[in-house]
């Protein structure tokens, strides 16, 4: 690939070839590159694929290019089912259960030198200060610095749970519900307002399971199908920011705080 790249600068030609081998992609600007993929009865051009997409999509067998750590199983579920199949085929969502570990499991996979990038993914529930007190608490334990990886906060400045309520509590979202769960719209509408007063947001499932007669853990696909089919796509906010990791842009949603501009400085 790098004879043939310096014949074609230095003769001033356009080659078109095409190649099974990661070696040879690798060598070729990504600007050059364009993989062909077959839908149906249809072939769609990919411009600037990666070489693990590339190769993955032609052997069927996808490597994760980027690393989500979020909080819980509902987060991994908002995030998973913002992505379109060709973005979440290069993704893998780890829930690590707490919001303070977050910090910790990216030092973890800079330390064990792990390929993937990395995307830290708190509840929307976490303020810009409170994350960026984690990074720096992690940084100080460890010595590593975390200035430079990508981080967001999900959407809304509320747990997950309050925040897929408030996109559901709409004409649409209650149609949804009672369909999903055989009920009279109006049943739905007040089983959806009556959740909303729950007290720990981390029981509105469990409360859901009880009023629809599904377990807990149903319920949960539950509330992210409905949030999915909503007309108005309060998910895309999530995929766009992905997106721009693939972009090799920088996301990072602690970057306007005091705290946050210190720790760029380390």
């Amino acid at each position: 690939a790098d004879v043939l790249l310096k014949v074609i600068l230095k003769k001033k030609l356009q080659i078109i070839t095409s190649t099974h081998s990661g070696m040879f992609l690798d060598r070729v600007p990504a600007d050059s590159r364009i993989l062909i993929q077959h839908f149906d009865d249809s072939h769609e051009p990919l411009y600037k694929p990666t070489t693990t997409y590339a190769l993955g999509y032609i052997s069927g067998k996808f490597e994760a290019e980027l690393m989500i750590y979020c909080e819980d199983a509902l987060s991994k579920l908002l995030i998973e089912n913002s992505l379109r199949c060709e973005v979440r085929r290069r993704v893998s969502v780890i829930a690590t259960s707490d919001k303070s570990q977050l910090p910790l499991a990216a030092i973890w996979h800079i330390k064990t030198k792990l390929k993937e990038k990395i995307l830290i993914a708190w509840d929307g529930d976490v303020t810009k200060d409170e994350a960026c007190e984690y990074l720096e608490k992690a940084q100080k334990t460890t010595n590593i610095k975390l200035h430079k990886i990508n981080k967001m906060i999900l959407p809304g400045d509320k747990s997950p749970e309050r925040w897929i309520l408030e996109q559901i509590d709409c004409s649409e979202g209650h149609v949804i519900l009672a369909t999903e769960a055989g009920l009279e719209e109006a049943e739905a509408k007040e089983i959806i307002q009556n959740l909303k007063t729950t007290q720990n947001p981390h029981e509105i499932p469990y409360e859901l399971s009880r009023k629809i007669a599904y377990e807990k853990d149903d319920t949960q696909e539950v509330l992210i199908r409905i949030v999915k089919k909503l007309p108005n796509k309060p998910l895309n906010e999530i995929e766009d920011k992905i997106k721009k990791v693939f972009e090799k842009k920088s996301v990072d949603d602690t970057e306007s705080t005091e705290i946050g501009t210190q720790m760029d400085l380390l």
